[in-house]
């Protein structure tokens, strides 16, 4: 059975004598020739056109199935088409004509008020969409009388017209406003910076003059844990500190395993004290110890320097060929697992850093927003006095690197403060801008898209809440909208409805 996953979906849309067009989710427009209707399931968009519906005549409904999860065409399906009324008649099609597009025929065979059904089932679900008081015209004249009729009460523009067929082979998306939670935002810069604990610093552990271990020693480039990055080389230098420390190492290694083998046969035959055997014992193994470190860490030539982690390279501080002293810093590697975030927060939002909960950021080499939270992302704390300009205060969070995120870059930072509650919010990226202005478009029909200007309140990089210009259910676009943009200055694609 394919029905494994059927879901059952009755939308109805009750349309009586000449209605204004209006952005619901089932919307009925007539024109000189064809009605055309608009529904929305969960899953699926049904738009449809057809002629008025006359008594003994071939009606072909020209049905569109979208898939609202990517807005690309159903390609298989099982489609009954029902008129019911003072009679019922039904018809099924096993597929589509072309992808997405469905063509059933009906020829009705009384007149009167009707309820036009379109299910569909596909091998996960089954949707009904349902279209209520639908008239059947019992000849051409009562159906011209009508549509005159309605052509008298509507004197609206058709709107700007972009085909299934074409927004089907773009990323397109459309969604309904909805009233949503959202934050008051503040708007600053700020920087990335290493966690604490999660940066090592390599120094040298003797004076000497660097060689580099590879060729790929610089910022960014990953390492293991032990792998050899430098060596220190004392060769030529009048004191040779690292060659003497190793011969001098070796030696006392040397002596203290004789002495300690010695010892070991003659208090077998009580030659020597317990006590002066386990010192020798003791000097054995702290020789040993030093023999083993010396012996890891030195090449011919010099003292090898390794990576204390697996990590990246953030910093190189020194170049090949310099001299450096002990303890001198040679580089920095970073485990890029954690990340503090750091804001400056402006001097007039000092009163709201009580009421700061996260942000967001926006990296200038990639142009992405990231939303902390999605990375376990927590307030440590927020400075209680401003920098050394007397302008800023600094608010730190702490988040786990998603991979993309680079220490020492600087940042837009967009930090939530207050909770607003149901205001309307609707993606960034469903906006065009002209002039400074802002603008959305609006799905009115399954083919149509009104311009609508919008005022923002308020922007989190990723969603901006709107102020005026959109109510609860208006469906925009929110991919694809510079696309609509296009065809509404296109010259070449049509304004009103077309002719599959």
């Amino acid at each position: 059975m394919k029905k494994l996953f059927a879901i059952i979906v009755l939308l109805s849309l009750v349309v009586t004598g000449c209605q204004d067009r209006s952005t619901q989710d089932a919307a009925a427009s007539y024109d000189h020739e064809s009605l055309s209707y608009t529904i929305f399931s969960d899953d699926l968009e049904l738009f449809v056109e057809f002629p008025p519906l006359i008594v003994g005549d071939s009606a072909t409904f020209i049905t569109h199935f979208t898939r609202l999860s990517d807005y690309k065409p159903l390609l298989q399906g099982e489609l009954t088409l029902t008129l019911s009324g003072t009679s019922t008649q039904s018809i099924v099609v096993d597929g589509p004509a072309r992808p997405g597009i469905f063509e059933p025929s009906i020829i009705p065979d009384s007149s009167g008020v009707f309820t036009l059904s379109f299910t569909i089932e596909t091998e996960t679900l089954i949707v009904e969409f349902i279209i209520e008081d639908l008239e059947v015209f019992a000849d051409d004249e009562a159906a011209e009388a009508h549509t005159a009729e309605c052509e008298e009460h509507d004197h609206g523009e058709g709107g700007i017209s972009f085909l299934k067929e074409h927004a089907w082979k773009i990323d397109f998306e459309t969604q309904p406003v909805e009233a949503s939670n959202f934050h008051e935002i503040i708007k600053t810069t700020g920087k990335i910076l290493p966690a604490q604990g999660d940066e090592y610093i390599v120094i040298a552990r003797h004076g000497g003059i660097v060689v580099f271990r590879k060729n790929n020693i610089f910022s960014g480039n990953k390492v293991r844990k032990g792998e050899s990055l430098f060596n220190l080389s004392a060769s030529g230098l009048v004191d040779d500190n690292i060659k003497e420390q190793y011969l001098q190492t070796v030696a006392k290694y040397e002596k203290s395993k004789a002495n300690y083998k010695r010892n070991k046969s003659l208090v077998r035959d009580y030659l020597i004290t317990e006590s002066e055997f386990l010192e020798s014992k003791y000097e054995f193994e702290i020789d040993s110890n030093a023999y083993q470190v010396i012996l890891n860490n030195y090449l011919e030539g010099g003292a090898e320097i390794r990576s204390p982690e697996t990590g990246f390279i953030q910093r190189v501080y020194v170049s090949e060929g310099e001299f450096v002293e002990q303890g001198q810093p040679l580089a920095s590697i970073s485990l890029n697992q954690n990340l503090i975030i750091q804001a400056d927060v402006p001097q007039q939002y000092f009163h709201k850093l009580g009421q700061i909960t996260s942000a967001n950021i926006e990296t200038p080499y990639d142009n992405k927003i990231y939303d902390i939270d999605k990375f376990n992302g927590q307030l440590i704390s927020y400075g209680r006095n401003t920098d050394p300009s007397g302008l800023y205060t600094p608010i730190y969070f702490k988040i786990k690197n998603p991979g993309k995120l680079i220490p020492g870059s600087f940042i837009e930072v967009f930090l939530k403060a207050k909770p607003v509650r149901d205001a309307i919010v609707i993606p960034r990226n469903a906006i065009i801008e002209e002039f400074g202005n802002y603008y959305v478009y609006i799905q009115t029909g399954g083919e149509t898209y009104e311009k609508i200007e919008v005022t923002i309140a308020n922007d989190d990089g990723i969603y901006v809440m709107i102020r005026a210009g959109l109510h609860e259910d208006d469906r925009i676009v929110t991919k694809g909208a510079y696309r609509i943009k296009l065809a509404s200055m296109s010259s070449d694609l049509p304004t009103h409805g077309h002719v599959h």
